[in-house]
């Protein structure tokens, strides 16, 4: 399942990207949004709450 991303941010002086699971927002079981470095677009990433391979595809 493919990412929803969201924004590029800087934290702590550091690029970064935030993304969102959409299996968990079409849940609402959770509000899951995480900060991931830009390096890691199209790289697969585990869904913290509900498990699923996500895409970080842009």
């Amino acid at each position: 399942m493919k990412a929803k991303f969201i924004s590029e941010t800087e934290t702590a002086g550091v690029d970064k990207d935030r993304w969102e699971c959409p299996e968990c927002r079409k849940n609402k079981e959770a509000e899951c949004r995480f900060n991931l470095s830009p390096k890691k677009r199209g790289s697969k990433h585990k869904c913290r709450f509900c498990g699923i391979e996500l895409e970080l595809i842009k």
